[in-house]
């Protein structure tokens, strides 16, 4: 009986290390929450430093003093929430030390340990990967655009393949280079201009 005691003993006590190196030397900020007080009683070395904090500053700042997405009753709630669903993702924003914004992914988990109840978070600063994304919006955005302003130039204007000048919407010919530039992609209509129809240059598409 006294050798099970020390066995579950030992257990208990390769667990605590196990929990206690994985939460220090995750790249990703680990804090512990207290669902009943609603505050963290436990964070890696990440949770401080990613928000530029010493580990001192951060132990006297509530959640509410870097998280810019809700009030302190608003986040309440939301722990309330993640402890009765057991689980829950989503996105939030932490501003630093410095005053810069990061857009963070959060990743919450409740845990009841001895009738204590927790909830772990693992937070991640997705600022570069969102910014990234909505440049790649803003980038195809401005492609179809481009697109589309082309084709309404192409049904504009008309080249001329014997001197190669354009005629735009107004009716004047214009050297190619105008508007080649601008679309290196799309041919314009062909047509011939005046000096070239009297030189009898024959009508065929430019290329």
């Amino acid at each position: 009986m006294m050798l099970q005691h020390k066995i579950k003993l030992c257990n208990l006590s390769y667990s605590n290390i196990f929990y206690k190196t994985l939460f220090d030397i995750c790249a990703d900020s680990m804090v512990a929450i207290s669902v009943d007080v609603g505050k963290i009683v436990d964070f890696n070395e990440n949770a401080y430093k990613a928000l530029g904090y010493t580990r001192e500053e951060f132990v006297r700042l509530d959640m509410i003093d870097y998280d810019i997405c809700e009030t302190q009753a608003e986040m309440m709630e939301h722990i309330e929430r993640i402890a009765e669903k057991g689980e829950e993702k989503y996105f939030t924003r932490h501003k630093t030390k410095s005053g810069d914004i990061l857009d963070i992914e959060v990743r919450a988990k409740f845990v009841e340990i001895n009738k204590d109840k927790f909830i772990f978070c693992v937070w991640r600063d997705v600022t570069e990967i969102l910014r990234n994304m909505k440049e790649r919006e803003h980038l195809l955005h401005e492609r179809k655009n481009n697109i589309s302003d082309l084709e309404i130039l192409r049904q504009l204007i008309t080249l001329c393949p014997g001197c190669k000048r354009i005629r735009d919407e107004n009716g004047k010919w214009e050297p190619a280079e105008n508007y080649i530039s601008a679309a290196p992609k799309h041919d314009p209509a062909p047509g011939l201009c005046p000096d070239c129809r009297k030189r009898k240059i024959p009508h065929q598409h430019a290329r």
